[in-house]
Order: structure tokens, then sequence, then C-alpha cells
């Protein structure tokens, strides 16, 4: 990595003070933390699975209780508790009105352990006894009775409808056949080259939804080529709502709730942003085909449109996945692709228990973040990679499981461990629950480096650096840190410098300056080291590349339109690059500034350039 140089860090000190008041540096464990496991039995979620999980937490010391979903979704479940710890086995099934409490609790510190991926994905919610996702209350949804007719298709003819399109010069025919049993009169329309969009608004509505009823009911099918159907509603005072649905070449029963009608108002003129339908108030209908709205390819294509009413279903509250950096939603994960084999060094000094050997099916991976490495680096957590996920030229391909310790953000103190396996199978291995159980312990017990290493990642042979650590947790008051700095090819033991330490409610901190590292090495090891009782309990380790330059060095100069070097004409190559470490990153600072001290993370962006070389 010669090739790089980090940019100035800033100090944060301050910034450290002025977090949450809680003292973590005094923080008594108690000999048996309490520990939180969300239940089985529901929404087909494992008994056997969470009963095992609540075993191995016993087993590692923990008071431990399993949680139902009702009881997580009552106010104070967790964050009047405040357990030491909560774990989620099979982490994509979630009760959708826990998911509130479960905030509160995590945004005061609380920790957590998320076992599958992608979490979230199926949030629930409990329907006369039953504990149904979103898919299945549709699939109920959509064999809601219809109460009325809201246009009669077969009342006028074909001509009453009227067309609206970018393309008047393409022709498209419309008619009405009969749909046949079960569906009656229906609108077959055929479309001769979509450009745009091709739309027919229907003659006027027989009858408004009923008082309450919060669902427009209707039948469907497409050509070969015409997979999906805009519906739009007008209402009274002009705005528009669209909802779009799949088709098939089969009759299909639709039925659309009110929520499912987004505002369509690119002009922004309606007055209506941040409302939503009211049914009772719909003025028109109109359906077809949009590139806005149904992504389908250009050229011909048909649809039938038939058997339009209203109906009434008790939808429930509707849940959005939360946005938990490394967790959830989806986009925070990947497929992996030639996964070979694993590796565990960032978990080895943490845990002191062997990783999971068996490489598990059905692997995505969360997106990498900068790390602890470095000091004066201002991030508001530290990631730590505790799984590794390497390929056929050994080469990171992602990790399986992570751990986030949070400790200058909303959720400051709290530690995330996400295990992104889907199968799991994986998760009723016992080596599986041994490292999870030791991990829970080990995020509940004991103090862990913030950051630690050297100021710069990169220097001038004349620059001296700056080395320190800054740590937190139970116990911190009790231990030392040390740093340490060796060239990385010649064998040689670490300098080590023993860091004068001052401490605050929230974080330890200390540091020392040696002088410029000179020209007889190209690249240091710095490597920081927690110690509590004698025992290294923490450490992280990363390059400080010397950067000579030339004693002579030639520039390229621009003229006659050209860039040159000397006398000859230079031509550049490049990729336009961003770092892995900021995909799937709403923080949109982080993502912009990625050479500045809290994003850049050498070792990420040097394996990113290697992948791309």
């Amino acid at each position: 990595m010669w090739y790089y140089r980090c940019l100035p860090a800033l100090l944060f000190a301050v910034f450290v003070a002025s977090c949450q008041a809680a003292d973590t540096q005094t923080e008594v464990i108690p000999p048996h933390p309490k520990a939180i496991v969300l239940s089985g039995g529901w929404a087909g979620r494992s008994i056997p699975l969470a009963d095992a999980y609540a075993a191995a937490l016993r087993k590692a010391g923990f008071d431990t209780r399993i949680i139902e979903p009702g009881t997580l979704a009552t106010s104070g479940s967790l964050s009047d508790e405040k357990p030491a710890l909560v774990v989620i086995p099979q982490a994509q099934v979630f009760p959708g009105a826990g998911l509130a409490e479960l905030d509160r609790y995590l945004k005061g510190g609380g920790n957590a352990i998320f076992l599958g991926a992608p979490a979230f994905d199926r949030l629930v919610r409990e329907v006369d006894g039953e504990w149904l996702d979103t898919q299945q209350i549709h699939q109920r949804m959509e064999a809601a009775p219809k109460s009325q007719n809201i246009l009669d298709i077969g009342a006028e003819p074909a001509s009453a409808w009227v067309r609206s399109t970018n393309t008047p010069n393409h022709p498209t025919h419309w008619e009405i056949v009969d749909g046949g049993t079960g569906v009656g009169q229906a609108l077959h329309v055929t479309i001769s080259d979509l450009e745009g969009w091709d739309t027919l608004m229907a003659p006027s509505l027989v009858a408004t939804p009923k008082p309450g009823e919060n669902l427009i009911i209707f039948q469907a099918k497409g050509g070969p080529k015409t997979t999906s159907l805009a519906v739009e509603l007008r209402e009274k005072d002009n705005s528009r709502w669209i909802a779009t649905v799949p088709l098939t070449t089969t009759w299909h029963r639709y039925a659309v709730e009110a929520g499912d009608f987004h505002l369509w108002d690119p002009d922004h003129t309606s007055g209506r942003q941040g409302t939503s339908l009211n049914l009772q108030n719909i003025a028109s209908l109109t359906v077809g085909l949009a590139f806005t709205h149904t992504s389908l390819p250009a050229g011909p294509h048909e649809y039938w449109f038939a058997d339009v009413g209203s109906g009434f279903f008790n939808v429930g509250p509707q849940y959005d996945a939360p946005v938990y950096d490394t967790v959830s939603p989806i986009y925070k994960c990947y497929p992996i692709r030639d996964a070979r084999s694993l590796d565990d060094w960032a978990s080895r000094v943490l845990l002191g228990t062997p990783a999971p050997a068996t490489m598990p099916r059905d692997l995505l991976s969360t997106h990498p973040r900068a790390s602890g490495a470095g000091f004066d680096k201002a991030r508001g957590w530290r990631w730590i990679p505790l799984i590794q996920v390497l390929g056929s030229d050994g080469s990171v391909r992602g990790t399986l499981a992570t751990l986030l310790c949070h400790h200058g953000d909303a959720y400051a103190w709290g530690k995330w461990a996400s295990f992104t396996v889907a199968d799991d199978r994986w998760y009723s291995r016992a080596d599986v629950q041994r490292y999870v159980a030791a991990l829970a312990r080990r995020m509940v017990t004991k103090p862990f480096l913030m950051e630690g290493g050297a100021n710069w990642f990169g220097v001038f042979p004349d620059e001296g650096l700056t080395l320190g650590a800054r740590f937190t947790g139970p116990g911190s008051r009790k231990c030392r840190a040390r740093v340490g700095i060796r060239p990385e090819t010649a064998h040689r033991p670490f300098e080590w410098h023993t860091l004068p330490l001052v401490s605050t409610p929230q974080s330890t901190v200390g540091a020392v300056e040696i002088p410029a590292l000179g020209r007889q090495w190209p690249v240091y090891l710095v490597r920081a080291e927690l110690i509590q009782n004698g025992h290294v309990v923490d450490a992280i380790q990363h390059e400080v590349t010397v950067r000579i330059p030339r004693p002579h060095p030639t520039f390229m100069t621009a003229h006659n339109t050209m860039f040159w070097i000397g006398r000859r004409p230079w031509f550049p190559h490049g990729v336009n690059y961003m770092p892995s470490s900021g995909i799937a990153m709403e923080d949109g600072p982080y993502f912009e500034n990625w050479m500045g001290p809290r994003a850049y993370d050498p070792a990420v962006i040097e394996r990113d350039l290697r992948r791309v070389a």
C-alpha cells in the first residue's frame, strides 16, 4: 500500500467527552448478567433453536429468559429491564410490533446478537391469533369478499374509455370482451408499440368505496411480455394515486390496499405530499402501462382488466425493516461467491475460542466498514470482522460474523454482533452455539479498544508519529495499554511503548510521540494491545508506510491539448472508484469524504484496488 497516504486526522477528546454521560469505565458486571432470547414456535420459528441458545447462554453464566413476541411488543419489556444482552435467533423473522421497543433498548446502549440474514426480512404481525408476514396477509387480503362493483365494464361501449399516451401515432386497440366464468365483461387492450405510457380512463364510476372500506378489488391478466399493470385512482381534488400489480398470463384476483396507491406528483403541485389516498373521495379510474411504473420493455403489449369493486380487510399496521448498519435492511448484505475457507484472526484475541470450522451454505455478507485501526480517527464505532470468508485465491470475499462497537453515535456503548449465514441448520451446530455464547460473554464482561495504532497510515521519512489507544468498558480503569512498532519484513520484536492513561466517564485514552522513522524500512507494523490482569484482551494491528520521494522527480505537464512527461505524451487510465466500506452507508459525510480520517481504512482500499487492478 506504498502508494496511499491518509489525510491528517483530527483529535476528538472533546467529542468523546460530549457523549453519553453514563460511566462505562467503572460499571460493575453481576456474576450472572441478564440475557433475553427471542422465542420460537411462531411464524415458522424453531422452538429447539431458541431453547438451545438460551441453554448455551446459561452455561456461559447468563441469567437467561425467553421472551415471547407479544411481550416484546410491550413498551418497556427491554428498555426498562435493561438486560445485558438480547439474542435473536432466526433474525430474519421478527414481530413488527416489537421494533419500537428493540430500538429504544439499542439506543440506550443495549447489546444484541442477530443470528440469521437478512435480519428483519419478514416482519410479522398477529392476525386472529396467527403471526403472518406481509405476503401471507396479502394472500388473505386477496380472498376478501367484494362488497360492491364500482365500475360496470359492460355498461358502456369501448369508445367511452379515453386514451392517454405520449405516442398517439402508435395504434392501440381496446374492446369489451367476455372474460369467461367468474370474470364477466372485461376490457381487452392491445398496444402496438409502447414507448412511454399508454393508458385508458374508464367511464364514470357506478359507486365509490363505502365508508371504512380500504380495498380496490379487480381481476387482470397479461400477454407473455406484459408482466405488470398500473391502476390509477384520481381524487376529486385531481390528485393522482397509482398502484402497480404483477400480471401472469392467467386471470388473477387482486385486492390492493389504499396504502399501496402512491401519490404521483412529479411537479410537486398537488399539495398532497405527506398524505394518503382517500378511497371515499375517488372520482375516476385509469388503467394501463407506463415505463415509470410498470418496468416493461418497449414494443407490443396486451392485457385484460375486469370485475372492479371495493371491500374491506383488517390490514393492521405496516412495518419497515429498521436501518441498523451491518444488520438491516437487506441492502446491507450481498451474496458471497467462491467461498473456500474461514479466517477468524480478528476474534482470536477477543474470545480465546476457535470459530466454527465448517463452511456454511447460503452465505451472505455485510459490507465492510472502517475498523478501529489508527489513532484519533474520530469514528463513532469500531468494526470488527470476527469471521471472514476467503476465496480460492486467499483473498477476502466477505464476512459471516461481525461486531460493531458503538461509542460516539445514537447507539453509543452498545455492541451488535451480526451473523449473516442464512441457513438455520448451521446455527444448530454445537460449535456455533459455543462460539456465540463465548462472544456474548466477551461483549458484556470485558473492555474493548475503541481504536489503536498510529495517527498516520503513511509518513515521509522525516515525520514523527503519535501512537495511541482509546478504550472503554467494564474494568477499563484497571487496564493498561501499550503500542508497539517494528519493521514489517525484519525479524525483530515490537518496540513497545506503555501509554500514560487519562480517564473520563466514557473512555480511557493514552498516547506517546515517537521520532521520525527514517529511510531504512519501507513498511512498519503497528500493534495496540489492551491488557487486563496480565492478559491481552484486545488488539488492533495495521501497517504504516514510509513514502520516500525521488530525489529528482519528473512532473507531468499539460500543453497542446495533451498531457506530457518530458517529451513523451502521457495517456492516463483509471477507474471511477469509491471504497467498498462506503457501500450501503447512510452517513453521507463518511461516504463522500472517504480519504478523511474517519472513513479511510487502507486495508479495505488496498483490497479493493487489488481486486480491480
